[in-house]
């Protein structure tokens, strides 16, 4: 199980996760929320051994303080395990205190693989 584990750690270096957020304080407009603390949701083991991987929308209700109240599934990865990892992390999100109270924020689960010979990321489905 160790094996796998490590493999997986490893495998995991690899993946690409795109969270689109903004968080450049100096362009942002009055009333947008302004993400401060963003952890980034872990690819599930399970999902990543199955290669799943998908795109989707989370919406956090958010506190006058700045923290996460619940988060909701606007559009599905496609993959309940994705989703609960993403809902994860977002729970643990701050934003600056006092601006809108919900964000949309866009989450793409993408498994990459490197190519030893070149170094370079290719894309493959698995």
């Amino acid at each position: 199980m160790a094996a796998l584990e490590s493999i997986v750690s490893r495998a995991l270096t690899v993946f690409s996760f795109l969270c689109l957020v903004s968080a450049n304080t100096d362009a942002e407009p009055p009333g947008r929320a302004t993400p401060v603390y963003t952890p980034q949701p872990r690819y599930p083991a399970a999902a990543y051994q199955h290669g799943l991987g998908g795109s989707g929308i989370l919406e956090c209700n958010l506190r006058p303080d700045g923290t996460v109240v619940s988060v909701t599934v606007v559009r599905t990865t496609g993959y309940g395990i994705l989703d609960k990892a993403a809902i994860s992390a977002f729970q643990r999100w701050r934003f600056k205190p006092g601006a809108s109270k919900t964000v949309r924020i866009p989450v793409n689960f993408k498994m990459g693989v490197r190519s030893r010979m070149a170094g370079a990321a290719l894309e493959r489905p698995y």
